[in-house]
């Protein structure tokens, strides 16, 4: 249950359900979530503020208190029930995120339900899930059943608590006396439940133990509890990741033709015929590593059940990486589209541009120390303020920074920003780097599509091979250009050059 207001309601004094929820200690949960937690969920507060006629026997989570002399039945079971978490809405969505509700037993959350039971001492122990009507058991271990009604779950009770829910003896406390769970088969006496808190702070239910004579759990015991639902949560959100990566995954697949359909669109003829013939070739090759890497590590996790929780956390760390380096391409494969197509229109603004390069360099200065490296800047005072699109120029500086930090170790990356041309203002940005260089093959390969080169300082070079081809896109869109000059082990350094007025080059 979410933190509530932490103050009593204070209509409290003048509700007629306040006062018979004080008058029976079987309803006392409906004043301890409602009455002195969240009385701004309660349903009799939302209606009297709205001005309505409100029913005296609604109770703060909207259902109807029976009258205990005309309906003693129905009363007798609205004694025990569980009144709904006031974000109750909310946590049935989180419980069918997370799709396990009547889906098979697993290895591993069995071993977890087990071990409950062992080390608490108890024959029975459950991993249940608290759905609209039912909970659910996803797990069980001395229990035939599947689900049980929820009017009748001790479990209905637990997720209204942040620690573990104990009943010592249900045939000593009103809210279970009656229960049929507790007056035939299982004959519950004792009950113990640690609710399953999400990382969003959802309660799905409880890692409960159960036994068929009064107890009470040791300290021990109950901090075991806590910690294996901590491990059972961990589980179940694990699968929730790899499900939602691999759906991701396969809806790129299918829409893979529709990105290189666009990409085309500026093109005619043999030219775009050619083209996009190899195109489709390197595109298919770049995509499919981290496509296969995303589908077999996903579907590693969900069928072995015998992996250790150190393994899975370094097989999601690589799902993680290959579909952030799948994302950067297909953003990238999206910009140059954009670029080629003209969709991607020029929006010449005055800016900053001294206020620019600092943000860019900012962002950056982590990458720099990663290879140990200077990074410095200086802007001219003649170009401190210029005309042309700041968004455009703040990803051209960017990646050819980023690219020079990327392969330059212990040394210096300086970035100097002048004016350049006589009639009309220019900027002119010269980013210099005492990195590793290029060859004159690689110089002549720099600005083709998909190039990375492997001598980097980084272990294994992860850039989709785009930057670069982006960047002279961009260059000649704002109606400038980008000159490389380098030499194996001497540095590299390139020359960008932009009309600083707001027209075309």
């Amino acid at each position: 249950m979410n933190e509530g207001t932490g103050l009593p309601c204070p209509r409290r004094g003048a509700c007629e359900a306040a006062a018979a929820i004080a008058r029976d200690p079987a309803l006392s949960s409906y004043s301890r979530v409602y009455c002195e937690g969240r009385h701004d969920r309660c349903q009799r507060v939302v209606q009297l503020a709205a001005g309505h006629d409100v029913d005296p026997r609604l109770l703060p989570d909207g259902r109807l208190l029976p009258d205990p002399e005309r309906e003693p039945v129905a009363y007798a079971a609205a004694r025990g029930r569980a009144p709904l978490p006031p974000d109750e809405q909310q946590r049935r969505v989180a419980l069918l995120r997370h799709d396990v509700l009547d889906t098979p037993a697993e290895a591993d959350l069995d071993e977890l339900t087990a071990l409950a039971s062992e080390l608490c001492g108890t024959p029975i122990a459950l991993l249940s899930l608290v759905d609209e009507e039912r909970q659910w058991f996803k797990s069980r271990v001395g229990l035939d059943a599947r689900e049980t009604p929820r009017d009748q779950a001790f479990c209905a009770h637990a997720i209204l608590q942040d620690e573990v829910f104990e009943v010592a003896d249900a045939t000593e406390d009103p809210r279970f006396a009656a229960n049929p769970l507790v007056t035939s088969d299982p004959s519950i006496r004792f009950y113990a439940g640690a609710p399953l808190v999400t990382t969003d702070g959802y309660r799905l239910g409880t890692l409960c133990v159960i036994d068929r004579v009064p107890r009470a759990l040791s300290d021990q015991q109950r901090r075991v509890l806590r910690v294996l639902g901590r491990q059972v949560v961990a589980q179940l959100e694990l699968r929730e990741s790899v499900r939602v990566l691999t759906r991701q995954t396969r809806a790129l697949q299918a829409n893979r033709q529709e990105l290189v359909d666009a990409f085309f669109e500026a093109l005619e003829g043999d030219e775009r015929e050619d083209l996009q013939r190899a195109f489709m070739s390197r595109l298919t090759h770049e995509l499919r590593t981290p496509l296969n890497a995303i589908i077999g590590l996903s579907e590693l996790l969900l069928e072995d059940d015998e992996e250790d929780p150190l393994t899975r956390r370094k097989d999601l760390t690589l799902i993680n990486s290959a579909g952030r380096h799948m994302l950067e391409l297909v953003n990238g494969m999206l910009d140059l589209a954009a670029i080629e197509s003209g969709a991607d229109a020029v929006k010449p603004t005055r800016f900053d541009l001294e206020q620019l390069v600092r943000d860019v360099v900012a962002l950056l200065r982590p990458a720099a120390r990663r290879g140990n490296n200077t990074l410095r800047a200086t802007v001219d005072a003649r170009v401190e303020t210029v005309v042309s699109d700041p968004t455009k120029v703040r990803q051209i500086l960017f990646n050819v920074l980023a690219n020079a930090c990327e392969y330059t170790e212990d040394g210096e990356v300086t970035l100097a920003v002048t004016r350049a041309g006589d009639e009309r203002p220019r900027a002119r940005f010269e980013i210099a780097d005492s990195g590793v260089g290029m060859s004159e093959e690689q110089l002549a390969r720099l600005f083709e599509g998909f190039t990375r080169f492997t001598d980097s300082h980084v272990r294994e070079s992860t850039g989709t091979g785009l930057g670069m081809t982006i960047t002279r896109a961009l260059c000649e869109l704002l109606g400038g250009e980008i000159t490389v000059t380098s030499a194996p082990g001497e540095g590299t350094t390139f020359v960008v050059e932009l009309p600083a007025d707001g027209e075309p080059g």
